[in-house]
């Protein structure tokens, strides 16, 4: 995405609901956040059951892996507030995010680790099956 729109973001947060309404305004807007959530809905019902999630007197509350999208959605947009009042409340230190760099060789890393171990379980697998194929041919 890139840096955060023109807008005019809360200074203090206080609360959970603060922190997801701060992360929406930085991420977009509701509009453009309750599409990219959940894009089979109609944009005007999608936009307003996201006002609805936001708003803590509403019975409709946003489940673990919506709040964590639109957290995600934020720190795409160099909006790390939120994130940093989840750290306060919880009794954390606040931490800077990764380096896009960084995670691009993690993921690299993990990536190459992965192939190793897939060709060695193929290897693995190739071994038993001609070995099971020998003993039913000595049968």
């Amino acid at each position: 995405m890139g840096k955060i729109p023109n807008v005019n973001l809360p200074l203090f947060i206080e609360d959970v609901f603060d922190a997801a309404r701060a992360a929406v305004q930085a991420a977009g807007g509701s509009k453009v956040v309750a599409e990219r959530l959940w894009p089979s809905k109609p944009i005007m019902q999608a936009q307003k059951e996201l006002l609805d999630c936001l708003n803590r007197e509403a019975p409709r509350k946003l489940c673990i892996e919506e709040f964590m999208a639109i957290m995600k959605m934020a720190r795409e947009a160099d909006f790390h507030q939120g994130k940093h009042w989840i750290d306060h409340a919880l009794g954390y230190q606040p931490s800077q995010p990764l380096d896009p760099a960084i995670e691009r060789d993690r993921l690299a890393d993990a990536l190459e680790h992965a192939a190793k171990n897939f060709d060695a379980l193929s290897r693995t697998a190739r071994a038993l099956l001609e070995q099971d194929s020998k003993l039913k041919a000595v049968r």
